[in-house]
């Protein structure tokens, strides 16, 4: 038997939920969702990957519970979802550890689908380069 991979999802919003845990479904993840921040970072353990919203119902800021999650797992990749966009706080999640972050909109899905596929690519060891030279480009526009 294959062994999935797992993905968490932490976001509020129930429409953007159900099309992201289809997504990861498709792309080969087991999905569980965290609803709540209190006790984020405990209830992450064993995870491939997360799924990050800025905006959580009556949470810190996604940027805060990103570097609380980042602190404790650094080696899982976390998509951070933004809406809209703000280049500012999308240089801020980068800076944090975000992996990627996939703007909430029309685009949504075919961003969110792209963004899957570099995590898978860098689990595979070869998207690392593209990660590192997309960072460092977000850093030298922004300033950090």
């Amino acid at each position: 038997m294959i062994k999935l991979k797992r993905a968490f999802v932490v976001d509020t919003d129930p429409a953007y939920e159900s099309t992201i845990q289809w997504q990861l479904r498709q792309s080969g993840f087991e999905v569980a969702s965290v609803s709540s921040c209190n006790g984020l970072n405990e209830n992450l353990s064993g995870g491939n990957l997360i799924v990050l919203d800025h905006y959580l119902k009556g949470c810190i800021t996604g940027v805060e519970s990103l570097r609380q999650i980042k602190s404790q797992h650094r080696d899982i990749p976390v998509l951070f979802l933004l809406n809209p966009i703000d280049m500012h706080t999308a240089a801020q999640t980068l800076f944090a550890g975000a992996f990627y972050y996939v703007e909430k909109g029309h685009s949504f899905l075919k961003q969110f689908k792209y963004a899957i596929d570099q995590v898978n690519s860098n689990q595979k060891g070869t998207s690392r380069n593209l990660l590192l030279s997309f960072r460092k480009k977000v850093f030298s526009l922004y300033g950090f």
